[in-house]
């Protein structure tokens, strides 16, 4: 789903009619900033306006997702079109929700690694709980008699946010 097009195609079909943005957008009881938006490809319309806006521009809901008129339209050529832009409206809603994820997530973990060391915790209370929750039983003096098994730790919680982060795209 090419958002560009579509908002190209809209435009063009609204200035065919002598439209303005404004009378467009009161006929669907919306903004005409809603409208600019389309046609500048920001966004698409809501999926409960979609029928009224083909209407209004004399096209099929078919021909305003793919972002140009259509000859010959059977119903199966219809069909197709409809499930592609579904899915690909379903990707990219899928991608904007990983961005966002990453975008709370990346900054709380700088936060919470820049706490602990401004805050400069225990390494102690730190590495109990993180041997508590993997199960492990090492001997703290071992772990202060070396001071690059804190790093260690660390690198580990950068490789399971890495292998996180790629589950999650794979998902």
């Amino acid at each position: 789903m090419d958002n560009i097009k579509i908002g190209e195609f809209i435009a063009k079909l609204r200035k065919e009619k002598n439209m303005t943005q404004m009378e467009l957008a009161d006929k669907l009881y919306i903004s005409d900033r809603a409208v600019s938006k389309w046609e500048r490809g920001i966004c698409m319309p809501d999926i409960s306006i979609i029928g009224d806006l083909a209407k209004y521009l004399d096209i099929s809901v078919t021909e305003l997702l793919q972002g140009e008129k259509i000859e010959n339209m059977t119903k199966e050529k219809s069909d197709k079109i409809i499930k592609e832009t579904i899915i690909d409206y379903t990707n990219v809603e899928k991608d904007k929700s990983i961005k966002r994820l990453l975008l709370v997530t990346f900054p709380i973990s700088i936060v919470f690694l820049a706490l602990m060391f401004l805050a400069y915790i225990p390494i102690v209370l730190i590495f109990d709980f993180v041997t508590y929750i993997v199960g492990l039983e090492l001997d703290v003096i071992a772990f202060y008699q070396n001071p690059y098994t804190f790093i260690a730790v660390i690198l580990g919680y950068i490789v399971i946010g890495i292998v996180l982060f790629i589950l999650f795209r794979l998902i």
